[in-house]
């Protein structure tokens, strides 16, 4: 449990890292179709990402999602990361043990998308 706590702290940590520093704003839900009606990429690829967790292959969508980051690390790609990390982190230890993942494979994740993006701390404040 406190494994869990400590993986959804970090994907908090990022997520508000994202909003104040990238995005200037709230980060964006990961929509498959903005309000215009034109198909998001991004909300594609995550919905593509969230589809392979669900047929069981997360760590054939976790390895698609490094690839990405490390080919082209743009900031909408940082928002797909962290919505596919707090997917997983929400997951049950047996889901994650069926796919043969588990809650240190998770940290390991967040710790490289860090690394890609350069983000070392996480700001405290919020304002």
């Amino acid at each position: 449990m406190f494994q869990q706590d400590f993986i959804l702290r970090e994907i908090e940590g990022l997520t508000r890292f994202l909003a104040k520093t990238i995005f200037h704003k709230d980060v964006d839900r990961g929509e498959i179709i903005d309000a215009a009606g034109n198909v998001s990429g991004d909300g594609l690829f995550l919905h593509m990402l969230l589809r392979m967790v669900s047929e069981g292959r997360i760590n054939d969508a976790e390895n698609l999602l490094h690839e990405r980051l490390e080919a082209e690390p743009l900031p909408e790609y940082l928002a797909v990361a962290t919505r596919f990390y707090t997917h997983l982190a929400q997951l049950s230890d047996e889901e994650l043990a069926r796919c043969d993942f588990s809650r240190e494979e998770i940290a390991e994740g967040l710790a490289a998308v860090k690394r890609i993006y350069g983000i070392d701390e996480f700001p405290t404040n919020t304002d």
